[in-house]
């Protein structure tokens, strides 16, 4: 449950920043559609390198400490986290560029964090319940596709501004990192029975 909060966190700052992003930068911060093709090119250009380089990250970090649980938690709960930070400063600061700028780093801290989620559940997770455990994982984080863009219309629509939703966002990340803090533990196997092979 813990790994379907953070991955929640996750989804709902991607939805927010599919959905509503664009209606911010053009309604609230007025940008033209010439400069709206690089606000939209540079945040998925970050996402991308954030991706590609998730994997290898948590990979290094494992080989430093031999410690594959921890390596995934340690990737997953920091980037979320800055990636969750990024999205409440941008929707505080007051220029199209800035905001566009700590969401493009949102976006790339967010994709950093993107290989972890699954990963993690290797070590969690007993190997005939991942089918069911990652797809109840899967229905939990997508529900943000759901909530995420409700929410954002219903505090922008009440409050005038886009600023609650920003800091909504990030918030409900930071909840995903700590839940994933205190709540993700090592898989524990029950011990194997001994049996007496001289037992009559």
């Amino acid at each position: 449950m813990a790994t379907a909060l953070g991955f929640f966190g996750y989804n709902y700052i991607l939805f927010f920043f599919l959905t509503w992003f664009p209606s911010y930068l053009t309604e609230a911060q007025h940008l033209s559609i010439k400069d709206m093709s690089l606000a939209n090119v540079l945040p998925w250009f970050l996402g991308f390198v954030g991706l590609a380089l998730s994997g290898i990250l948590s990979d290094a970090i494992f080989r430093r400490t031999g410690k594959a649980l921890e390596a995934r938690k340690l990737v997953l709960t920091v980037c979320l986290g800055v990636a969750g930070l990024c999205v409440i400063l941008a929707g505080l600061v007051h220029t199209a560029w800035s905001a566009l700028a700590l969401m493009s780093c949102a976006i790339f801290f967010l994709y950093l964090s993107g290989g972890t989620y699954w990963a993690i559940l290797q070590d969690t997770v007993q190997g005939h319940q991942m089918g069911s455990v990652s797809g109840f994982i899967h229905m939990i984080s997508n529900c943000a596709g759901i909530i995420g863009p409700s929410v954002t219309g219903l505090l922008v629509q009440g409050t005038g501004v886009f600023t609650s939703a920003f800091v909504l966002a990030g918030t409900i990340a930071a909840f995903g990192v700590l839940a994933v803090l205190i709540y993700v533990r090592p898989l524990v196997t029950a011990p194997a029975t001994l049996t007496n092979s001289h037992a009559p």
